[in-house]
């Protein structure tokens, strides 16, 4: 074919419809010499068709006139070399239907709409660009090598088997309809090495798949070093019961203020593994109604919440939270298993109350309404809270915590064990329950606060095997009915009393502990207050005992 001599075909519109050409053994091949060749038909050819430029690649462009389709086909077409450029916004530049594929090397596509691969034969893409088009696969297979797509999209959907590597995208804008750069709806894929920069999808009220990568309806994806930088919209999004996707090595930097960056959600299934969400204008990573498991993740300098999650299962190890403006780890109405976790820098600003009073509304660990566990964490330098448990229950084990505001809270019915805990240099305090909240703290040591060590108002607060030491004020406080109930343990080196209960209505019992080395009473209190004690040592404190001790036996 060539632009220049008369023996040839003077374009592929000629060619493909030399009825001479049809039977022809193994399709049409075309040797195509350097130029344009703009077609005003829609080209198709009853059979494969090859199409190879005589001169390399970028030297024949194919380019379509009007509102239609360049080439439509159900067979076999490959394409080496070949631009094809497309101005229509209504029609795709190629169609492939039927048994037919399309194989591109080295090609370049421009246009407004993708390509329409819809053929049950295996299509192949390799170093192949896209600029402002794309490709929508559907129903066959897919693979894709070393593939850029520039302000273009890919759509894998309905019962469609994808391979992808060394896949770049570039300045994706989703509009006002807010479509992704990468949706995988009903898909099987792999895809490994993808670099998406500067996308910019735009939050939509009330619709799904506002994200940069969209995977929904019962896909299956596995992938891995997928990176996204510059994000300015949600990054990720994981939705459907049967979607189960896996990242390895994911990274995310970006974000909307006004999204999670990487969402799972509608009883969807993921697992991260080493990944990291960096520099997030939003929040870090959500389950909704869904299944996440981390095996290495984590989460900096986000303007939003690091991980939570609501009426979700989050399960496995290695979270890093850090330098985080809110609340590291929420668990709503969640079922949530973490080992080997490590929170630090949090920088909480505390709220003031119009009597005065202030208090943080943002900490490391937030359970409500659901059940935690934790075991293996390292926490320092949160100004705010270590846990805090509102009507649900948490277990925490095997902690070190260094400069951390107040270590744990429990309040509206809210329930906490910890287990075998070293926490030193608080601020506030270190364990507090309220409003029918219970602590129970096991194997433990507690040292330093600028307050009371222990706090209970209208709450319990148990102590087994445990030592509280070196506070400014109380080792313990109880307020209204507050209890405290000690086995084991012991108080001392603290500036003011032991214990204090503050009203008549408060109780303590200590069995086998000792109250020791404080500045005030070793238990002080009303004379209407119940104190307990069995095989206990309290002395060495500066002021004489004053409160009224009854024994157990009495």
């Amino acid at each position: 074919m060539s632009k220049t001599d008369p023996s040839a075909y003077p374009s592929v519109r000629a060619a493909v419809e030399d009825r001479r050409l049809w039977d022809a053994p193994g399709g049409l091949y075309l040797h195509v010499e350097p130029g344009l060749y703009a077609e005003p038909v829609t080209l198709t050819f009853p059979g494969p068709m090859i199409v190879v430029p005589t001169h390399g690649p970028g030297t024949v462009e194919l380019a379509v006139t009007g509102d239609r389709e360049l080439l439509t086909t159900d067979h076999p077409l490959e394409l080496y070399g070949i631009v094809v450029r497309s101005g229509c916004d209504l029609r795709s530049p190629i169609r492939v239907g039927g048994d037919g594929l399309l194989k591109a090397v080295d090609c370049r596509f421009v246009g407004l709409e993708p390509l329409r691969i819809g053929g049950r034969g295996r299509s192949e893409f390799t170093n192949s660009r896209f600029e402002g088009t794309g490709v929508l696969l559907q129903h066959g297979q897919g693979l894709f090598l070393g593939c850029v797509f520039d302000r273009a999209r890919l759509l894998a959907r309905e019962r469609t088997a994808l391979v992808a590597r060394a896949l770049r995208f570039e300045g994706h804008e989703g509009g006002g309809i807010g479509a992704s750069a990468l949706t995988l709806t009903g898909t099987r894929a792999e895809i490994t090495d993808c670099v998406m920069t500067d996308c910019r999808v735009a939050y939509s009220e009330g619709r799904s798949g506002t994200a940069t990568v969209h995977v929904n309806r019962g896909s299956e994806v596995v992938f891995t070093d997928l990176s996204i930088t510059g994000d300015q919209g949600c990054a990720v999004e994981v939705r459907d019961q049967g979607t189960r996707v896996e990242f390895t090595r994911l990274t995310v930097q970006g974000g909307w203020e006004k999204r999670y960056t990487v969402l799972v959600t509608h009883s969807a299934e993921a697992r991260l593994t080493d990944s990291r969400v960096v520099h997030t204008h939003g929040a870090g990573v959500k389950a909704m109604d869904a299944t996440l498991v981390l095996d290495g993740l984590t989460v900096e300098d986000s303007l939003g919440p690091g991980v939570t999650a609501v009426r979700s299962t989050l399960s496995g190890r290695g979270l890093s939270a850090r330098r985080i403006r809110r609340t590291l780890l929420n668990a709503v109405e969640s079922r949530t298993h973490l080992t080997e976790v490590e929170l630090r820098d949090l920088d909480a600003v505390p709220v003031t109350e119009e009597n005065g009073e202030a208090y943080f509304e943002h900490g490391a660990v937030y359970v409500q309404q659901g059940e935690l566990e934790l075991e293996g964490v390292l926490a320092s330098d949160l100004n705010g809270w270590f846990l805090l448990v509102v009507d649900g229950r948490a277990v925490v084990s095997g902690v070190r915590a260094e400069r951390v505001h107040t270590f744990a809270l429990s309040g509206d019915s809210g329930m906490a064990t910890l287990r075998n805990v070293r926490a030193t240099e608080a601020l506030g305090n270190q364990l507090c329950a309220r409003s029918a909240g219970f602590l129970e703290v096991l194997d433990s040591f507690f040292e330093g606060s600028e307050n009371a060590l222990a706090y209970a108002q209208d709450a319990g607060i148990t102590l087994r095997s445990t030592v509280l030491k070196g506070a400014r004020g109380a080792g313990i406080v109880l307020f209204g009915s507050g209890a405290a109930h000690l086995e084991d343990s012991e108080i001392r080196d603290c500036g003011g009393a032991g214990i204090s209960l503050r009203s008549e209505k408060s109780k303590v019992g200590l069995y086998r502990s000792t109250v020791t080395g404080n500045g005030g009473h070793g238990i002080a209190g009303p004379e209407e207050a119940v104190v307990e004690y069995e095989d206990c040592v309290i002395s060495e404190n500066d002021l004489t005992e004053r409160a009224r001790v009854r024994a157990s036996t009495d």
